[in-house]
C-alpha cells in the first residue's frame, strides 16, 4: 500500500501506510522492510537526518540476520541496499568520505554474491550499480583515476547483460548510461578524442531506443 501511495505521489498516505506496516511486522526481516520504506519516504519528504536514522537501524536489523544465516544469498543481499541507501543519505547531506566506506562494503558483498552466482544477471547488475555509486563519490573527491576504472567496469558488465539480452531496452539504456559516465571522467582528464567516441556510442544507442519507441 504504501509503494501505491508513494507511486501517486500521496507522500502522506505512504508514511503512514509505512508506519502501520512497521508497527505490524510479523519478523525482523518484514520490520526491516517497512522502516527502509519509512526512510524512502522521509528521503522524498527531504528529511534527510530521520531517513538515515531509519535506514541505520534497518541495516543492523539485516546485518543480524545475515550473520545468523550466513549461507543466505538474499539475507547478504539485504545488506547491501542497506548499505547502499544509507549510503545515499550521507551523500545527499554531503558526508562523501563515510558513504564511499559504505558503497565499498555493499561493493564487496555483491561481488560476492555474484561470483557464487554466475548466471545471475540480476547479481550482476547489482554489482554493476555499486561500482557506479561509488565511481560517483570518487568522482566528487577528485580521484577520476580509480573512477575511470570503476566506470570501465560497470560499462564491461552492462554491455555484457545487454548482449545476453538484447530485446531489453532497460539493458541498453544502462549501457548507454554507463558510456556518458565514462566519457564526463575523459573529458575531466583532457582525453577529448576517447570521450567523443563514448558520447557518439551512447548517441546510437540513444537513437535506436528513441525509434524503436515512436
Amino acid at each position: 500500500l504504501w509503494r501505491m501511495y508513494a507511486d501517486g505521489g500521496r507522500l502522506g498516505d505512504a508514511k503512514r501506510a509505512a508506519e502501520q506496516a512497521a508497527k505490524t511486522a510479523a519478523s525482523d526481516r518484514d520490520r526491516s522492510v517497512a522502516i527502509e520504506a519509512l526512510g524512502d519516504v522521509l528521503v522524498a519528504q527531504g528529511d534527510r537526518a530521520a531517513a538515515r536514522r531509519l535506514y541505520q537501524e534497518s541495516l543492523e536489523i539485516r546485518k543480524r540476520l545475515a550473520a545468523a544465516n550466513p549461507s543466505s544469498a538474499a539475507r547478504q543481499r539485504d545488506v547491501s541496499v542497506s548499505l547502499e541507501k544509507l549510503g545515499d543519505v550521507l551523500v545527499a547531506q554531503g558526508d562523501r568520505a563515510a558513504a564511499r566506506g559504505l558503497y565499498e562494503e555493499s561493493l564487496e558483498i555483491r561481488k560476492r554474491l555474484a561470483a557464487a552466482d554466475r548466471g545471475s544477471a540480476e547479481r550482476q547488475h547489482d554489482v554493476s550499480v555499486s561500482l557506479d555509486k561509488l565511481g560517483n563519490v570518487l568522482v566528487a573527491q577528485g580521484d577520476l583515476a580509480a573512477a575511470r576504472r570503476l566506470y570501465q567496469d560497470s560499462l564491461d558488465i552492462g554491455k555484457r547483460l545487454a548482449a545476453a539480452d538484447p530485446s531489453s531496452a532497460a539493458r541498453h539504456r544502462n549501457v548507454s548510461l554507463s558510456l556518458g559516465k565514462l566519457g564526463d571522467v575523459l573529458v575531466a582528464q583532457g582525453d577529448l578524442a576517447a570521450a567523443q567516441g563514448l558520447y557518439e556510442e551512447s548517441l546510437e544507442i540513444g537513437k535506436r531506443l528513441a525509434a524503436a519507441n515512436t
